[in-house]
């Protein structure tokens, strides 16, 4: 099986860079707990912030952009913090070139 794999490779292509399957990846988790939920996303596409009837605070780490909800734009830079409400739902993050966006959200009392 080794002599196929490298049968198929086409050495003189040269280093290919990863490609996005179309699908949305999730941002990354760092905390979890009974207390809040703590999501990091570094991206350089849109992807998506908030959620129905649940309150969310944003954190702009590096770089900008904007979150879009509706009709609605919100300018984010790095050190700028935006709390989502719960009645405004969820949105979309747009970066201008990467941005590092942290997500805070409080978990439903068990």
């Amino acid at each position: 099986q080794v002599d196929k794999a490298l049968a198929a490779i086409d050495f003189a292509q040269g280093p290919i860079k990863p490609q996005a399957s179309g699908a949305e990846a999730p941002g990354e988790e760092m905390l979890s707990d009974s207390h809040f939920h703590l999501t990091r996303w570094q991206e350089t596409r849109d992807f998506p912030v908030g959620a129905p009837d649940e309150a969310r605070v944003l954190v702009c780490a590096e770089g900008d952009g904007r979150i879009t909800i509706g009709a609605h734009d919100t300018a984010m830079k790095r050190g700028d913090v935006v709390v989502l409400p719960a009645a405004v739902g969820a949105g979309r993050f747009h970066p201008d070139k990467s941005v590092t966006l942290f997500e805070i959200s409080i978990p439903e009392p068990v």
